[in-house]
């Protein structure tokens, strides 16, 4: 991936963040479903887009919902005010924001792969501050026990390097699909059997 599209996806990855805590701060998760949709459209859509991309949607959410299941109902160490709960603890624009989140992360972030350390590290503290960057616009009520941003810090820092290495397991498993696949062709034109 060249650095031109990192860079546009990342802005338009910050549209998306910028959309759903507008839109939870002021109780709609609309905006950042509509953004997120958008978003996960155009850039799932391109030629240049992984299948593995595509995979992590979901497993992002998933996540998003288990972590959101012990921040919130668990451990009671956010809120979120404006917003009604739809799956779980997770509003609907929270859980439009992890399906962004994780193929940007595994695009954007392909370089972290298998450096579980800094990847921990960095998911620890921009998770922490996209947390305190929410609270600032009115999307999300954190705790003031510190206890609270050091349970959502531990929960990127597992987050983070738990999508990249999923990242690349799709991507492997992909690519040993095609493989396969172009190798059953080519065995099959060499015998002159039809596909």
């Amino acid at each position: 991936m060249d650095v031109k599209h990192v860079i546009l996806q990342q802005i338009a990855f910050q549209g998306v963040w910028i959309l759903c805590a507008l839109g939870g701060a002021r109780g709609q998760s609309w905006p950042g479903v509509l953004a997120a949709a958008l978003y996960l459209g155009v850039s799932l859509g391109l030629p240049r887009s992984r299948v593995s991309d595509r995979a992590l949607v979901p497993l992002a959410i998933m996540i998003g919902l288990a972590l959101d299941l012990v921040w919130v109902i668990g451990a009671g160490w956010l809120a979120y005010p404006g917003t009604p709960a739809r799956l779980g603890a997770s509003p609907l624009w929270i859980l439009a924001l992890w399906a962004s989140f994780g193929p940007t992360l595994a695009a954007s972030f392909r370089w972290l792969r298998g450096r579980h350390g800094l990847a921990a590290s960095l998911g620890a503290a921009g998770g922490s501050l996209a947390f305190a960057a929410g609270a600032r616009f009115g999307a999300v009520e954190v705790a003031a026990d510190p206890t609270s941003w050091l349970g959502l810090a531990l929960g990127f820092g597992v987050a983070v390097p738990l999508l990249l290495a999923a990242s690349a397991h799709f991507e492997g498993a992909s690519l040993r699909s095609l493989r396969g696949s172009l190798r059953g062709s080519l065995h099959g034109s060499r015998l002159g059997t039809p596909r």
